[in-house]
């Protein structure tokens, strides 16, 4: 089993596009995404539609939570003509994600978030506390925990379970890594890939008893 990892694309839709042809040429059996589709850039909308086009598994990202305060702010700025405006149906959308979702693939478990398990909003490093990075896992309840928010690609074994990070798929403009990952089960082989150039990129590693 072969899955597409992707995470924070922030209305880029170019990179979005790149990202899922290059999966589709990888030949993934399953591409999930773990949250913030929206903010920062201006495909906002069209990212949203071609993720539910793909009827790619999404998880709340806390841009999106916020998506709907940030639509009024804007209006209020700049005009309800502004390029950042989402329609209700995407606000509808985003409403609606989850904070986790859980997948069980060739007999591991995975759950997918997109800061923490718990929140979407706290960050997740390779260098964070190792009694977090323990207790992620213990929450999750699962063999690999997916996770997005950071914009830096992870890879930290925890014991026998996995954390992981793919990186952002927005461009670097946008302060992003410009990358997606594989996973390939029931090896557990993690890829992280840069959008730009194709090549392997290496992700921040960390090994914890």
């Amino acid at each position: 089993m072969n899955i597409g990892l992707i995470s924070d694309v922030h209305a880029d839709l170019p990179a979005l596009k790149l990202a899922l042809d290059m999966l589709q040429r990888q030949g993934v059996d399953q591409i999930i995404c773990a949250g913030d589709l929206v903010d920062k850039g201006l495909d906002g909308d069209a990212v949203v539609s071609l993720l539910r086009e793909r009827q790619i598994p999404c998880v709340l990202g806390n841009h999106d939570e916020k998506a709907e305060n940030t639509n009024y702010w804007i209006k209020q700025q700049y005009g309800s003509s502004h390029a950042r405006i989402l329609t209700d149906d995407t606000i509808a959308f985003l409403s609606k994600l989850p904070l986790t979702q859980r997948f069980e693939w060739a007999g591991i478990n995975v759950m997918l978030a997109h800061g923490r398990p718990w929140s979407n909003d706290e960050y997740l490093y390779a260098h964070s506390d190792k009694d977090t990075l323990r207790t992620v896992v213990r929450y999750a309840k699962a063999e690999i925990v997916i996770l997005g928010h950071t914009h830096e690609p992870m890879q930290v074994k925890v014991g026998t379970a996995w954390v992981l990070n793919p990186g952002s798929v927005c461009s670097y403009d946008a302060g992003g890594s410009h990358t997606f990952a594989t996973l390939s089960l029931p090896n557990c082989t993690f890829r992280v890939f840069d959008l730009k150039t194709g090549e392997r990129v290496q992700p921040e590693y960390a090994e914890i008893a």
